[in-house]
This record gives structure tokens, C-alpha cells and sequence, in this order.
């Protein structure tokens, strides 16, 4: 299956500008397709611990994207961290399969910007938790409240 540009969170410029050797097109390598399939599988990646954590944004093509230009903070911040993680991901496997290997048979570029994607990955996490998060008691009136020794906040 081919995937488009429709099927990530971050552009195609995006991956582009975090490898730095230019546009790619259908006659380098990697190629522009390879580009677009690794970015769609990471973003489903990127999907899936959304919806994990209760988020059911999704890229263009699953019919749910983030807004825009979203009003909320949170949606905002995990729209920027999806984009992001989405890039660094994507950069992370098409610098693994196409850059030089180093004595040990990785590529040391390649294994930063991992580390990159899976710390954004973990911020992801935490933010869509937080954005999730609901009161356990939602009692307005406080008439008669009491609390006992053994009382956990």
C-alpha cells in the first residue's frame, strides 16, 4: 500500500529538514514513497498511544485530525508533540535503513533521533493523561464535609 501525506501527523519537509540532505524525490534514496511509508507507520504508532490514553485524534486520513488551529492548550501542545514525534520517528527509521553503519551496525544519527521519538512518545503519554484526568468526587456542596485522619489526597 502507498501512503500519502494524508496518512501522518507532520509533513514530508518535516522529516526532510531533520535528515538535511534535501527533498526527496522518486530517484533518491530513500525515496519520497519510503519517505511516506515510514511517517504513516510511525504516526499510526503516535494513534495508538493516543487512543490508549483516551485521545481519539487522528491523522487526516482516519477522519479525526487534530484542529487546525486548536483553542484548547492541551490540544494544542499534543498536536505539536504528535507532529514532532511523528518527524523524529519517521527520520529515526529512514536514517536507520539508508545512513552509514557505524563499527557496531547502527547509525548513531539514527539513534538519537530514536531516543528523541520515544521520550516525545512518553511526553505524549503524560500529556493526554493529564488531559483526561476527572474529578473522583464532584460535590459542590460542602455543607457538613469532614475529614478523617485517614484521609488520602
Amino acid at each position: 500500500m502507498a501512503y500519502t501525506a494524508n496518512d501522518a501527523f507532520c509533513a514530508q519537509a518535516d522529516v526532510e529538514g531533520l535528515i538535511g540532505r534535501g527533498a526527496f524525490t522518486s530517484t533518491t534514496k530513500p525515496s519520497a514513497q519510503q519517505c511516506l511509508d515510514w511517517m504513516a507507520r510511525v504516526a499510526a504508532e503516535v494513534e495508538s498511544r493516543l487512543a490508549e490514553n483516551g485521545i481519539a485524534y487522528t491523522v487526516t486520513s482516519h477522519g479525526a485530525p487534530f484542529p487546525a488551529t486548536p483553542t484548547d492548550a492541551r490540544t494544542f501542545r499534543l498536536k505539536v508533540l504528535a507532529e514532532s514525534a511523528n518527524a523524529k520517528g519517521a527520520a529515526a527509521q529512514v536514517l536507520e535503513m539508508h545512513d552509514v553503519k557505524d563499527e557496531y551496525g547502527r547509525v548513531p544519527s539514527a539513534v538519537a533521533m530514536r531516543e528523541e521519538y520515544l521520550a516525545l512518545i512518553g511526553t505524549i503519554t503524560a500529556v493526554a493523561d493529564a488531559a483526561t484526568l476527572v474529578a473522583a468526587c464532584s460535590i459542590t456542596d460542602q455543607t457538613g464535609l469532614e475529614f478523617n485522619s485517614d484521609t488520602e489526597f
